[in-house]
């Protein structure tokens, strides 16, 4: 796509024209800049529609339990190349991102996929979900695996940010099967590994939603 004007340049999720931006449907302008929050623009911009008050109250939950996550290896990683080029704000921004992987950022992604095979295995094998759980634990044992969602190097009597995402869920309504399984996950996983594996905040920040499985980019 080429940089300045465009004839009918347009998205899945936005199009403008000389007078106009509009974005999934509503008028950028006129609908969107100061009547509404980031929060629920961003659910609608990926979701094409605007969140609920709980679902709203939930993701800023969420993102306030995440924002700041301590000196991990990406953060470590912005930090360094900002103090070697501290002229650079776009290389130790690009440092942090590339620092993003699979054992923290991705942390949250493991645990709602966990969550979703626990359900899934229930609903297959027309169980409780507590019986789908316990199995679940005993198959990732055996293999000697973590369990995704549980555990804290520090806060090994329960991370008080998963403990606060969770009362949250109850008190606005919106806890479900996927909060279920990981409570259950959380009662069982003890006597199974033989420690304490707390939840922690990548289990109830990852619960499944109405996300689509793919939104358009088109």
């Amino acid at each position: 796509m080429r940089i300045g004007k465009q004839d009918n340049a347009l998205t899945a999720i936005a199009t403008s024209d000389a007078e106009t931006i509009t974005v999934r449907g509503e008028d950028l302008c006129e609908d969107l800049i100061g009547r509404i929050g980031f929060t629920d623009y961003f659910w609608l911009l990926v979701l094409g529609r605007r969140p609920t008050r709980a679902q709203a109250k939930m993701m800023d939950a969420c993102l306030v339990a995440i924002a700041e996550h301590g000196l991990v290896p990406s953060v470590q990683a912005a930090r360094m190349t900002l103090a070697a080029g501290p002229e650079a704000w776009q290389g130790a921004m690009a440092a942090g991102l590339l620092g993003m992987g699979s054992v923290v950022a991705g942390s949250s992604e493991a645990a709602g996929r966990f969550l979703a095979a626990v359900i899934a295995r229930a609903q297959a094998d027309g169980t409780e979900i507590e019986a789908a759980a316990i199995a679940s634990l005993g198959e990732l044992k055996a293999r000697r695996e973590k369990v995704p969602g549980l555990g804290h190097p520090q806060h090994s009597a329960g991370d008080p940010r998963a403990d606060r995402l969770l009362a949250i869920a109850d008190e606005l309504g919106v806890s479900g099967p996927y909060c279920r399984a990981l409570r259950l996950l959380a009662r069982h996983a003890p006597d199974i590994y033989g420690r304490p594996l707390p939840v922690n905040v990548s289990g109830p920040s990852r619960r499944r939603s109405s996300m689509p499985a793919g939104p358009s980019r088109r």
